[in-house]
């Protein structure tokens, strides 16, 4: 994540040669990547240039650079957060914590087409200690302030459920209208992997155009699916998107809480025009590499 800063005496005109950027997710995206938040890398949070302080337990309304430098996010309603383990912490969250929330105009660049990667990294809790009741715990979320897709507008949700002792579920849903969506997507993570309160996992969603996906992976486990994607009818590109907590109308505090977020990016795929999942598989091989998230 360094910043290299060349100086030679003489402009050139060799297009041939790399530009420096802050982060290689950015490298041949045409623009398409609209942010970038790494809760690891300095820059982004506590963010500023040197000197700064070290990262710490996050006050609301603290900047959170925008590496892809389009437009910066900040906390919200974040008291109970920690940071621990190069990322924030939701443990001792009090209720209806947001964490990071990404600005609206991500939203309002991807609304238009409906083709767009969002991706999180995350340490989810322990099995034991998923939503036990089989009702949704948002994670991931557009929605507003206790609305969800049945009253209100969201452009996709990441949420935690356990309808039964032996798993997890991850569910992914899309609005398409009021009250309803298309599609909703599963994840049934089996018991006793790395995919609790161990390995840091990457949670992604895309849509295509024609199809949504939703992926769970770390370096020894993977699990995707997808469905049929209609795209959403309702204005989403006013709203924020919410990474952390349940800022809509879910229940997320108490030890479904106890889960980390670490870095979280979105990427325009029509203008980007590259594969999610190549970008995906290059991205995860790199923070891997960096091993600062634990």
């Amino acid at each position: 994540m360094a910043t290299h800063v060349l100086r030679v005496p003489v402009a050139t005109g060799d297009t041939s040669l790399t530009t420096a950027v802050r982060d290689d997710l950015i490298a041949g995206d045409s623009g398409g990547v609209r942010f970038i938040a790494d809760l690891g890398f300095g820059w982004s949070y506590p963010a500023g240039n040197l000197p700064r302080p070290a990262p710490a337990t996050p006050a609301s309304n603290a900047l959170v650079r925008d590496v892809s430098e389009n437009a910066d996010g900040y906390t919200r309603s974040i008291s109970g957060t920690t940071y621990q383990g190069g990322g924030f912490d939701f443990t001792n969250a009090v209720a209806n914590e947001v964490g990071i929330e990404i600005p609206a105009s991500v939203n309002a660049n991807i609304y238009t087409n409906q083709e767009y990667l969002f991706c999180v990294y995350m340490k989810l809790p322990a099995l034991a200690d998923w939503n036990p009741d089989g009702v949704l715990a948002a994670m991931v979320t557009s929605a507003l302030q206790g609305t969800t897709y049945q009253n209100g507008v969201e452009s996709f949700l990441i949420a935690q459920q356990r309808p039964t002792a032996t798993n997890g579920i991850l569910n992914c849903r899309f609005q398409n209208n009021t009250g309803t969506v298309s599609p909703n997507l599963t994840l049934s993570l089996p018991s006793g992997t790395d995919f609790y309160d161990s390995a840091v996992v990457q949670i992604a969603v895309w849509t295509d155009g024609a199809n949504a996906h939703v992926r769970a992976k770390t370096v020894t486990q993977e699990m995707s699916t997808s469905g049929a994607f209609t795209g959403n009818a309702l204005d989403f590109s006013a709203l924020p998107i919410r990474v952390g907590g349940s800022p809509s109308g879910f229940p997320a505090v108490g030890n479904k809480s106890k889960y980390r977020v670490y870095r979280a990016f979105v990427e325009n795929l029509n203008t980007s025009g590259r594969n999610p999942v190549t970008v995906l598989d290059a991205d995860l091989l790199r923070v891997n590499a960096r091993n600062v998230f634990s």
